[in-house]
């Protein structure tokens, strides 16, 4: 199944435009309803009827189908979604929440009040239960619409997901393929076939910025790399 790389240039796309709450996130990750009634409160300065949930996770695999029904995957790096963060709250989208994508839902009385990318190990989101990496988007959104209060605890509405505009790369992205390409930039050749034949000690290391099984890698021209 192919994976493609999401990008995002403010000059071109609209990026997040709103968030959504669906009863199916895409991510996979549902939220943390935060309600003084329930006592499930984990942080002093949290007040009533607040969500909590990751808006994006960097490199996490999103399951998409084409106009013909053809599944593929997408991933956010975590620079497209610090960018897409950033301008979300620039063009001050933080009230135009919809349920389940539908824009004829448009939510009142729901308001992202709080959002940040995790920097850190250490983040408050682990206060929450998660352990996600870093570079994820992480909100917290004030819910004061009581239908939607009453669908969050009952569980028809778990989390969050993204409306948003971005473009997709055109090229498979694998680790067989990007290994490739570092190769065929390491030793300037066309074309690197796998080999399987027992390793040998190396004459020069050289460290590559991606992961591939050890093994000996032959290139066209008969240069030779050694993982180990």
């Amino acid at each position: 199944m192919e994976t493609y790389i999401v990008e995002f240039n403010p000059e071109e796309q609209k990026g997040v435009f709103a968030v959504s709450l669906v009863n199916q996130p895409a991510i996979e990750e549902v939220g943390v309803y935060l309600s003084k009634e329930e006592e499930v409160l984990q942080l002093k300065e949290i007040e009533k009827g607040l969500l909590m949930s990751p808006v994006l996770i960097p490199d996490k695999k999103i399951l998409r189908l084409s106009e013909d029904g053809t599944p593929f995957n997408i991933v956010f790096p975590k620079e497209t979604i610090e960018l897409a963060q950033r301008h979300f709250h620039i063009n001050g989208y933080q009230s135009q929440s919809t349920e389940e994508h539908d824009y004829n839902l448009k939510l009142s009385d729901v308001t992202i009040v709080e959002s940040w990318i995790k920097e850190f190990e250490q983040d408050k989101s682990n206060a929450y239960g998660y352990d996600l990496p870093i570079g994820t988007w992480f909100a917290i959104m004030k819910i004061d619409n009581e239908e939607i209060k009453t669908k969050i605890k009952s569980g028809e509405i778990k989390g969050f997901s993204i409306d948003g505009a971005f473009k997709l790369n055109n090229y498979k992205m694998t680790k067989e393929n990007k290994f490739m390409n570092a190769l065929k930039e390491l030793f300037s050749i066309e074309k690197v076939e796998l080999s399987e034949v027992e390793t040998t000690p190396t004459a020069e290391i050289v460290k590559l910025a991606v992961d591939a099984p050890d093994g000996k890698y032959v290139g066209e021209d008969g240069t030779t790399l050694v993982l180990v």
